[in-house]
C-alpha cells in the first residue's frame, strides 16, 4: 500500500503542469488502476472480495467514463430552474473550452431547500444513483410515500423551530425587504409545519423521480464531477441547522462519489430591482459568505458567492439591475452574473472576451403574454457590450477577491 501511494504522488508531480481539469481526469485514471490492484489484494483465495470502499469504487466508474467530458447536477429551487441556470452556465462553459463535452442536469422543487431535499425528497439519490440498487431506489419511494400520507413528522416540526429561532428571516420578511413586490401571492413557500400539506405534494412528484431515474439509469453518468447545492433563506449562523448543516450532509455523500461540491449561495435579499447608489444588506450579504467560507475551507468545496459580486457591483452604484420588480427572482443580468460566476469558480480563469450575451427567461407569468418576462419586457434579453463585460469583469473580481478572503 505504501508502494502504491508513493506512485500517486510521484504521479501528481508529473502532471503538475497540466490544467486542473486534465489533471483530474489524469489522476482518476491512476486511481482507477490503483484501485483494480487493492482489489485484488483483497480478494479471498475463492474469487469473493473480502474488502471493497465506496469512495474507490465511485473513483473507478468516474474514471472510466471520457476524460473530455465533465458532468454537473444542480440542486436547488427556482433560483436554479428559472431561465435554466444551468444551461446558460453550459453555454459559457462549452464556449470557453473547446474540445470538453459538458453535462448538466437539475433536481428543483420549487420553495425548498436543502433540508427538504435532503430529508424529505432523497435528492442525494441522483448525486449516488450508479452506487444504488433498483431495491434500495424502492426503499427510498416507500419511505417517502408513507411521509406523503402522514401528518407532519417531529424531524420536520423540530427544524423549523430551530430555524425560528435563528437569525434566518421569514418569507414575510423577504417580500418587505428592499421594496420588494408587494403583489398578492397564490402561496407562500411551504416552509411551517401547518403548511405541511405542501411538502406532501412534492413528494409525490419526487416519488416520480425517482422513478424516471430507475427506468433512465443508463442516461446518468457513472458518477457526477460537480454537484451544486444552491441555498435560498436558510444561510443560518448556526451550522447545527439550515443551509450549513444539509449542505455538509450533501458534501458527505458527494465526497463518497468521489464529487466536487460547489456552494451556491443566492442571497435573493440584496439583489436591485432599481438603480442604488450604495450596497443593499451590505453586512448580512459578507455574513454569508464568510459562512460559506467557512464551510468550504471544512469540506474542499467551491463557493459562487453571489452576495459577494452584489456587494461589489453595488458598492460604488450601479443602474444594473438584478431582479425584477414585479417577481423577487433574479432577472436576466441576475442569471447572467450568476453564470459567470460558475464559470470563474470551476475553472479558475476569468470569462471575460466570452461572447455569449443573452438569457432567456423561463417561466411565464401571464400565458396571455408568452413572449414577456415578469416585467413585461422580452423573455430574452440581449446584453450591451458594455452590460455584458461589467458582468463578466464583476464575476472574475468576485472570485480573486474571494480566493484573496477579500471580504
Amino acid at each position: 500500500m505504501e508502494i502504491l501511494r508513493k506512485v500517486v504522488q510521484a504521479f501528481g508531480k508529473v502532471v503538475v503542469g497540466v490544467s486542473n481539469l486534465w489533471k483530474d481526469a489524469c489522476m482518476n485514471a491512476l486511481l482507477l488502476m490503483v484501485g483494480f490492484a487493492v482489489t485484488s489484494v483483497l480478494t479471498a483465495s475463492a474469487g469473493e472480495v473480502v474488502a471493497t470502499d465506496t469512495a474507490l469504487r465511485a473513483q473507478a466508474l468516474r474514471a472510466t467514463t471520457n476524460p473530455a467530458t465533465l458532468s454537473f447536477l444542480f440542486i436547488g429551487n427556482s433560483f436554479t430552474f428559472r431561465h435554466e441556470l444551468k444551461d446558460v452556465f453550459k453555454a459559457l462553459a462549452t464556449e470557453g473550452n473547446p474540445g470538453t463535452n459538458f453535462v448538466t442536469e437539475r433536481i428543483t422543487y420549487g420553495g425548498r431547500d436543502m433540508f427538504r431535499h435532503f430529508e424529505l425528497f432523497r435528492s442525494q439519490d441522483l448525486l449516488r444513483l450508479q452506487t444504488l440498487s433498483d431495491a434500495d431506489l424502492k426503499c427510498s419511494i416507500g419511505e417517502m410515500a408513507a411521509l406523503a400520507k402522514s401528518p407532519a413528522p417531529a424531524f420536520y416540526t423540530e427544524y423549523w423551530k430551530n430555524m425560528d429561532a435563528s437569525a434566518v428571516r421569514p418569507w414575510e420578511e423577504y417580500e418587505a425587504t428592499n421594496a420588494a413586490p408587494q403583489r398578492a401571492r397564490g402561496k407562500k413557500p411551504a416552509r411551517k409545519p401547518s403548511q405541511w400539506m405542501g411538502d406532501r405534494q412534492t413528494l409525490a412528484a419526487a416519488i416520480t423521480n425517482h422513478e424516471k431515474w430507475m427506468a433512465g439509469r443508463k442516461d446518468v453518468p457513472a458518477a457526477w464531477n460537480y454537484v451544486v447545492l444552491q441555498s435560498w433563506q436558510d444561510v443560518s449562523t448556526n451550522p447545527a441547522t439550515g443551509y450549513l448543516k444539509y449542505a455538509a450532509k450533501f458534501i458527505e455523500a458527494a465526497r463518497q462519489q468521489n464529487t466536487k461540491p460547489i456552494l451556491y449561495i443566492t442571497a435573493p435579499y440584496s439583489q436591485n430591482l432599481a438603480p442604488v447608489t450604495e450596497p443593499i444588506e451590505k453586512e448580512r450579504a459578507l455574513r454569508e459568505v464568510r459562512l460559506a467560507a467557512a464551510l468550504a475551507k471544512q469540506t474542499g468545496a467551491l463557493v459562487v458567492p453571489v452576495p459577494l459580486a452584489v456587494y461589489r457591483l453595488q458598492k460604488n452604484g450601479t443602474a444594473l439591475t438584478l431582479r425584477y420588480k414585479n417577481d423577487g427572482h433574479p432577472n436576466q443580468c441576475g442569471a447572467y452574473l450568476t453564470a459567470c460566476l460558475f464559470y470563474a469558480a470551476v475553472f479558475g480563469k476569468s470569462p471575460e472576451g466570452l461572447a455569449l450575451s443573452e438569457v432567456v427567461e423561463t417561466k411565464i407569468v401571464d400565458r396571455s403574454k408568452p413572449t414577456s418576462d415578469p416585467d413585461g419586457q422580452p423573455i430574452k434579453r440581449v446584453f450591451t457590450e458594455a452590460e455584458r463585460q461589467l458582468m463578466q469583469r464583476t464575476a472574475w473580481e468576485t472570485t480573486e477577491a474571494f480566493r484573496k478572503g477579500e471580504f
